[in-house]
């Protein structure tokens, strides 16, 4: 498993983080990106999961 967030040690990331991690399980995905604010924004927060695929 891996995640990976747009800032360290961020409150918001790490809610994203769970988020990423909670929709793709619910799903049956092996990833998921949660993000929050605008794109062009240098404070936008972002969280991507994933997981090895099962073999």
């Amino acid at each position: 498993m891996t995640i990976e967030k747009r800032h360290d040690n961020c409150p918001t990331c790490d809610r994203m983080a769970r988020e990423a991690e909670r929709t793709a399980v619910e799903l049956g995905r092996d990833s998921w990106v949660s993000e929050d604010g605008l794109s062009i924004d240098p404070r936008k927060h972002w969280a991507v999961y994933s997981r090895e695929p099962s073999c």
